[in-house]
């Protein structure tokens, strides 16, 4: 609400009741801006203080310690839709750093959801979309809070989860939806739920594009993350096009807020699969343009698995979505029944 709150005043300021269309595209800009920088400020002076008196343990679910690390894991899942910009790129190490999280150098986190305070990312480590860090384990009443920490130069994949007193070794590897095990020596290599050791082989590759990129590739990426902002832009220029559009139509709104509602979300995936080095210049412009289906398309979205193949997708009958919250809360519920996931979207399967 404060968030909101300062972007109607920035519109306010600058919208007139003479020109309320061209005023609004004039706010559009600085509305949200500070719509953004807000919430960000806020979130971040909560999970803040939240964290604090976070300690290891046991502890009633009910308790101050039970709440505080609910809340903090909750206002932690929110960010990574309103804040997604701020993530999977070069400014999510800073944001986390800001946050409480201990983030070594040259370290790659995408969209980890974790208690901060209670998770370590070692030097050049590699956290893929949706990881799950140090949660929290429920049970008869009681909850178990523990540190989790990941090793140097280790990885740990999509939707994978490190649990309460768990670590990924150095050097080590945790597949796509699976489990850190209780005890891995370095460079090992675990896939599963229960994890089962990996006979891995490690490559050596060129370090120009993995850990040790030049500044030039730096530069290049930071302006190519920087447009990720565009989305957000369009975003919520659309939404006020759509309120412009049924404020337009006067009464016969009610009737045709659905077409104009469907209109507002008619969008086209824009993320093909590729293979290629962390630092490739490709990679970046692709991951800008998952952002843009992030943070524009999934904004306007529908449940039906009609709309979807409508806009691109290849979706088999009877095949429902998932409850958000599970997807969120364990890589457990993201094995599930529904075992498709959503490509460019991190956070949804289908």
């Amino acid at each position: 609400m404060s968030a909101a709150g300062a972007a109607l005043l920035v519109a306010y300021a600058l919208v007139s009741p003479d020109a309320p269309l061209r005023g609004a595209a004039l706010a559009l800009v600085p509305a949200t801006l500070a719509y953004g920088l807000t919430y960000a400020l806020l979130l971040l002076v909560a999970v803040r203080l939240l964290s604090l008196g976070l300690r290891e343990g046991t502890h009633p679910t009910h308790g101050r310690i039970g709440w505080q690390a609910w809340t903090v894991t909750q206002l932690m899942d929110r960010s990574r839709e309103t804040l997604f910009p701020l993530y999977a790129g070069l400014a999510t190490p800073v944001w986390l750093r800001l946050l409480g999280m201990r983030i070594g150098k040259g370290a790659e986190v995408s969209t980890v959801l974790a208690l901060p305070s209670l998770t370590t990312v070692g030097e050049g480590a590699f956290l893929a979309d949706d990881t799950l860090t140090a949660p929290y384990e429920l049970g008869g009443g009681w909850m178990r809070i523990g540190r989790a920490e990941i090793g140097r130069r280790a990885f740990l994949g999509n939707s994978g989860m490190t649990a309460p007193g768990r670590s990924v070794p150095d050097g080590g590897l945790v597949g796509v939806l699976s489990a850190t095990p209780k005890k891995a020596k370095k460079g090992s290599s675990y896939l599963g739920l229960p994890p089962v050791k990996l006979p891995r082989a490690a490559a050596d590759g060129d370090s120009s594009r993995t850990y040790e990129p030049p500044a030039r590739l730096l530069w290049a990426r930071a302006l190519v993350e920087l447009c990720r902002i565009v989305p957000v832009f369009c975003s919520a220029g659309l939404a006020v096009l759509t309120v412009a559009a049924l404020c337009a139509l006067g009464a016969w709104a009610p009737l045709l807020s659905g077409p104009v509602l469907l209109g507002a979300g008619g969008r086209r995936r824009c993320c093909r699969s590729s293979r290629s080095g962390c630092w490739w210049g490709g990679t970046g412009v692709g991951s800008t343009r998952c952002g843009a289906v992030s943070c524009g398309a999934t904004s306007w979205r529908t449940p039906s698995s009609r709309w979807w193949r409508c806009r691109g997708w290849r979706v088999r009958f009877r095949v429902r979505r998932c409850c958000r919250r599970g997807c969120a809360g364990s890589a457990r519920a993201s094995a599930g029944a529904c075992g498709w996931r959503a490509t460019g979207c991190p956070r949804r399967t289908w």
